[in-house]
């Protein structure tokens, strides 16, 4: 069963954006400031409209047109926590809970006490990375089918930051739960994330299982003559630079024999190299 199918999405930061989050998966969402990765997880919550001609449905419906039951399904943690600002995280905790029938009140105090949260304080007093915590309890103490993470651990500390992604696996990941998970954090991702969706000014440049990326996406130097012009047909070249007669190509290979299609281009001396994902990151955005 799909959790989120989405299909040729374009507005102002999105162009023909396709992807696809299969029920029980946890994908990482890359990208630099502005790619468009809130903007998207904006429009699955049904926040922002999605373009005329998009087919976007989050666990079988239009964001935003969920019957009640599906909506107390999905768990979502914005970029930035707002609302219950005059209440106390207990306060908020009791408004809320009569909402969500699957509430679950000793995973809430479980989180309150890995957090350290002052949970009779009032939120508008908590530091930045409280709120963000404490928006963390909200989504998670329901156990929604999908949860929705946006940056959630941009303001936290090391220490804050592990204990939320152990938490996240053990309430969540390892009992099937969808999540999607925007981060500039490549190295959390590569704990918990099955698949991968890295945007790059709107577009997706890499999509897919991690292992099956990790394979497939490689990079290659080699030496190439400078009389000759070296044309990428046949490949799928998602970067390439060049320092006199050395080429360096970020390269899905796409079960191609692209050491083959190289040599048969005039390349020589050619090393391919696997990369982890900050790597690949940064070979993407270089």
């Amino acid at each position: 069963m799909s959790m989120i199918e989405c299909k040729n999405l374009s507005n102002n930061s999105l162009k023909s954006l396709d992807f696809f989050l299969e029920e029980g998966r946890v994908l990482g969402l890359l990208g630099k400031n502005g790619a468009g990765k809130t903007t998207l997880l904006s429009v699955l919550m049904g926040v922002l409209d999605k373009s005329p001609y998009a087919d976007v449905k989050v666990m079988g419906h239009v964001p935003g047109c969920w019957p009640e039951a599906i909506k107390n399904e999905i768990g979502y943690v914005p970029q930035r926590f707002w609302g219950f600002d005059a209440m106390s995280i207990r306060e908020a905790i009791k408004t809320i809970k009569p909402f969500y029938e699957n509430w679950d009140d000793a995973l809430a105090t479980e989180l309150i006490n890995e957090f350290d949260l002052p949970e009779h304080q009032q939120i508008k007093k908590l530091s930045e990375g409280q709120k963000q915590l404490t928006s963390i309890v909200l989504a998670m103490s329901f156990r929604p089918k999908l949860l929705v993470l946006d940056e959630p651990v941009a303001s936290l500390d090391p220490l804050s930051r592990r204990v939320f992604l152990e938490k996240l696996i053990e309430n969540h990941c390892d009992l099937g739960t969808s999540v999607i998970f925007s981060t500039h954090i490549t190295s959390d991702l590569e704990r918990i994330a099955s698949d991968v969706l890295i945007l790059k000014d709107g577009t997706s440049v890499i999509s897919g299982d991690i292992e099956s990326v990790r394979e497939s996406v490689v990079r290659m130097k080699f030496n190439f003559p400078k009389h000759k012009k070296l044309t990428f047909d046949g490949l799928s070249v998602l970067s390439s630079s060049s320092h006199g007669d050395i080429q360096q190509l970020l390269v899905d290979q796409g079960g191609l024999d692209v050491k083959q299609i190289l040599t048969e281009k005039g390349a020589s001396n050619i090393h391919c190299e696997h990369l982890n994902l900050d790597d690949l990151f940064l070979e993407l955005h270089s």
